[in-house]
C-alpha cells in the first residue's frame, strides 16, 4: 500500500496533485484499471501512453502518472485537481515504474525471488516450478509471458508478503537481462538453454549465453545458480565467483521408462510418473523436483504436485479431435524448438498414426533466416510425414528443401481473419480422408496458428 507522496518521493517525481489515497495495484493499461489503482503510461513506438491518461481517470483510477514534456499536460492536470485524481510528473516513466517495482522488491526482502531465463521453455519452466510449490507456499508468479522490462516490473508490484516469487526474464539484445536482474534481485537464478532465439539480433550463440549469463549480475551474494547440464554451452561453461552452482540432468534419474504417454523413472530414490506430452517434460519434472527438495516439501507431496501438472497452453497443448490429435505449439517458434517439437512428434506418432505438420516463420532469426527454415526442410524431407502445410514469407525456405515426393505440400496464404477458418475446414478435409493422423502445429507468435487450431476444434 502507497500514497502518492510516497510514490513520489520513490521516484523522484514532482507530485503536482495529491488527493491522500493508498494506492495498491499499478497499470500502464488504462482499460484494465482498479479502483485503488495508479495508471502508467509508457511510451512506446505506436503510441504515447499519456494520451489514454483521461481514459484511465474515467475508468477509475486514483492516480496517475505524466510525463514532463507531455502536450496536453496542462489539460491533464485542471482534470486531475477537478475529478480529485493524484498525478505525478517524471521525465521517463518507464524508468519509475522499474525504481517503484524495485523499492517494492526491497519491501518483500524476505520473498524468496526466482529468476528463469533461457532461449526455450521459461514459461513451461516456471508454470511446473509453481505447480509444485503453490500447494505448501504462497507464490506469485509471472502471468503469461510478461517477462520484459514492462512486464517484470509490474509482477514485482503485486508482491505482498508472499514467501515465493518466481519471474521469466526475456531478452532480445545485450543488456536487457541485466536491467531486469538488478531491478528483481533473485535469490535463485535458472538458465534452461541456450539456443538460437534472437540469433538475429545477438548473431551467436556465445552472445546469446553472455546475455543469458547477466541474470546473475543482481543474483544475491551466495545466490544459487542452477544450469541444465544437457545444454552444451551451460554444462562447459565454469564460472569462478561467488556463486552457488547447481546442475541438473538426465543422469540425475534413473529406470527410465516411456509407455502409454507416461513417464516412469526414480530420482533420489523416489518413483515418478509423469505425463508425456512434450519435449520439455522430462527436463523440467527434475528440475521441479530438486527446486521442490530445496524447499524442502517431501517426495511424496512432489510426486503428487507432479502428477497434477498440466502444460500452458499452446505448448505442446494436446487436443483430441474425433479419431485424431492436434498439438498446438504455437505459441513461438525458433529452430531448437521446431526442430526437437518435429522429432518429438515423428519418434512418438508416426507408427501408429499419418503425420501431418503446420509450420509457419521463425521470426527474428536476422541473417540466418534462410539457414534456420532450410535446415528445418532438410530434416522434414528425410522424415515420414504425408503432408506439410506452410504460411508466412520466411517458410519459403523449408519449402525449398523438402522434395521429397512422398511429403504433400501446401503453402497457403494468410491475409485476413476469413483465411484462418478457410484452412481450418480444408485440414478438417485432410483429417477426413487421412483417419487418425496427429497434426502438429508450430510457427512464430505472430503468424497466428492458434486461430486455425481454435476454429479446427470450435465446431
Amino acid at each position: 500500500m502507497y500514497t502518492a507522496k510516497e510514490i513520489s518521493k520513490i521516484i523522484n517525481g514532482n507530485l503536482i496533485y495529491d488527493n491522500s489515497k493508498n494506492i495498491d495495484t499499478f497499470t500502464t493499461n488504462s482499460k484494465k484499471v482498479n479502483s485503488n489503482g495508479l495508471f502508467i503510461p509508457i511510451i512506446g513506438q505506436k503510441y504515447d501512453g499519456n494520451d489514454f491518461i483521461l481514459d484511465a481517470i474515467k475508468n477509475g483510477v486514483v492516480g496517475c502518472l505524466i510525463t514532463k514534456n507531455y502536450k496536453s499536460k496542462k489539460n491533464i492536470i485542471r482534470i486531475c485537481k477537478k475529478k480529485n485524481i493524484a498525478l505525478i510528473e517524471v521525465d521517463d516513466t518507464l524508468e519509475a515504474l522499474s525504481k517503484l517495482a524495485h523499492h517494492n522488491r526491497l519491501k518483500n526482502k524476505d520473498t524468496i525471488l526466482i529468476a528463469i531465463t533461457g532461449s526455450n521453455g521459461k514459461t513451461s519452466t516456471k508454470d511446473i516450478l509453481y505447480d509444485v510449490l503453490k500447494y505448501d507456499y504462497n507464490v506469485l508468479k509471472t502471468e503469461g509471458n510478461l517477462n520484459n522490462h514492462i512486464g517484470l516490473p509490474l509482477t514485482l508490484l503485486k508482491l505482498k508478503g508472499h514467501d515465493i516469487c518466481i519471474l521469466e526474464m526475456g531478452m532480445n539484445h545485450l543488456g536487457e537481462i541485466e536491467k531486469l536482474s538488478k531491478i528483481a534481485l533473485p535469490d535463485i537464478a535458472i538458465i534452461t538453454n541456450i539456443g538460437t532465439a534472437h540469433i538475429g539480433l545477438l548473431g551467436s550463440r556465445e552472445n546469446i549465453l553472455k546475455a543469458k549469463l547477466e541474470i546473475c549480475t543482481g543474483l544475491k551474494e551466495n545466490g544459487l545458480l542452477i544450469l541444465n547440464k544437457e545444454d552444451d554451452y551451460l554444462n562447459s561453461i565454469n564460472l569462478n565467483n561467488h556463486l552457488n552452482i547447481c546442475r541438473y540432468g538426465y543422469d540425475d534419474i534413473t529406470d527410465l521408462k516411456r509407455k502409454n504417454n507416461k513417464i516412469n523413472f526414480k530420482i533420489q530414490g523416489e518413483k515418478i510418473k509423469i505425463n508425456e506430452v512434450g519435449e520439455f517434460d522430462l527436463i523440467n519434472s527434475i528440475l521441479a523436483y530438486k527446486i521442490a527438495s530445496h524447499f524442502n516439501i517431501k517426495p511424496n507431496k512432489i510426486k503428487k504436485y507432479l502428477k497434477l501438472h498440466k502444460n500452458p497452453k499452446m505448448r505442446m497443448e494436446l487436443i483430441k479431435y474425433k479419431n485424431n490429435l492436434i498439438i498446438n505449439d504455437s505459441y513461438n517458434a525458433n529452430y531448437d524448438s521446431m526442430k526437437s517439437g518435429i522429432e518429438f512428434v515423428l519418434k512418438k506418432y508416426q507408427k501408429k498414426y499419418h503425420i501431418l505438420l503446420y509450420l509457419g516463420d521463425m521470426l527474428e532469426l536476422g541473417e540466418w533466416s534462410k539457414y534456420y527454415h532450410h535446415k528445418i526442410g532438410t530434416l522434414i524431407n528425410s522424415s515420414n510425414i504425408d503432408v506439410l502445410y506452410t504460411s508466412g514469407n520466411e517458410i519459403k525456405f523449408i519449402n525449398e528443401a523438402v522434395n521429397n515426393l512422398k511429403i504433400i505440400k501446401k503453402e497457403l496464404k494468410i491475409n485476413s481473419d476469413n483465411d484462418y477458418k478457410l484452412i481450418s475446414d480444408s485440414i478438417k478435409l485432410d483429417l477426413n480422408k487421412y483417419k487418425r493422423s496427429v497434426v502438429y502445429f508450430k510457427s512464430s507468435r505472430k503468424i497466428g496458428l492458434d486461430k486455425i487450431v481454435n476454429s479446427i476444434i470450435s465446431e
